[in-house]
């Protein structure tokens, strides 16, 4: 085990300041504590030194978080989202035919509650991993890296899509799911169906079903696991928001290719004033602008020495 993990890999839960407790448990006990090795593998751990943020704690001096935390965070609003649908047998119904379809691997059990309970498990790893390809002060330093030949060849192999066009991030997540050194972590799962729930990306540019893309909805959507971690955590560590997501959350009643299908809509427009307060601060741009600067230059200049 990575020596750099601390009791969250070894422990069902721990505690957020945001959210309370997190568990850190899977969908059920047949999948020998596959979270727990996923939070001690080094791809999850180096995101403790990336900073949510960027340079935006220059001006907010609580906005130290880091993206290991949003990563966990994410995962316990899926766990939310999943349990407020749960009862939704013919949504899942759907998804688990279109599934079969698509990816064999994933839902071959007979058993409804058993199918659903393998989807499940892949959204909640999906929602831990969909930033593992982040890089440090991205919006300043992305223009600096770019894959090596030998990362795109195996999404080429493994995805057959155009590497030219995916983004940064979506191809070295990409490059992590199909690394054969971390097969072992997601053994029982499909990586085609982590990296579609991830980034959208289907093996061949083959086209999802409407239940599909509504599974996308909950990771990368309107209001997705994603954006109820970050919306709130980054307004906590900034404006000190005291709202939680839980509203929005209860005020879910499915999810289509569109977006969820809504109860009622009061807690949404309370989840949109803290997104727009957050969003619209660009406290960092002049960092960010200093360090595309200074990165070009030695760029420049080693070009130069070369």
């Amino acid at each position: 085990m990575n020596q750099e993990t601390d009791r969250s890999s070894s422990v069902d839960a721990v505690f957020d300041g945001l959210h309370g407790n997190i568990d850190l448990t899977d969908v059920s006990d047949r999948t020998d504590d596959r979270i727990h090795r996923l939070l001690a593998a080094p791809y999850l751990q180096r995101l403790r030194r990336i900073k949510q943020l960027g340079f935006v704690s220059q001006s907010f001096l609580s906005a130290e978080h880091n993206r290991y935390a949003h990563a966990l965070g994410t995962m316990q609003m899926m766990r939310e989202i999943l349990q407020r649908t749960k009862s939704q047998d013919r949504f899942w119904k759907e998804v688990i035919q279109d599934i079969k379809k698509l990816f064999p691997r994933t839902g071959r059990s007979k058993n409804l509650a058993a199918s659903r309970d393998d989807v499940h498990q892949h959204l909640l790893v999906a929602a831990l991993l969909q930033d593992v390809g982040e890089f440090p002060y991205s919006r300043a330093t992305g223009f600096v890296f770019s894959p090596s030949e030998s990362t795109k060849q195996t999404v080429q192999a493994e995805l057959g899509i155009a590497t030219e066009q995916a983004k940064l991030k979506d191809l070295m997540t990409f490059a992590l799911i199909f690394d054969p050194k971390y097969r072992d972590l997601l053994d029982g799962l499909d990586s085609h169906l982590l990296a579609f729930l991830i980034a959208g990306a289907l093996p061949d540019n083959r086209s999802a079903t409407k239940s599909l893309l509504a599974l996308r909805q909950m990771i990368d959507g309107a209001i997705d696991a994603d954006r109820l971690d970050y919306v709130y955590r980054d307004a906590f560590h900034t404006i000190g928001t005291h709202s939680r997501a839980k509203a929005v959350i209860d005020s879910i009643a499915s999810y289509d290719e569109r977006g969820p299908i809504l109860n009622h809509v009061r807690p949404i427009t309370d989840f949109l004033e803290p997104f727009r307060k957050v969003s619209i601060h660009d406290e960092g741009a002049v960092n960010r602008r200093s360090m595309r600067r200074i990165m070009a230059r030695r760029m420049k200049a080693a070009a130069l020495r070369a």
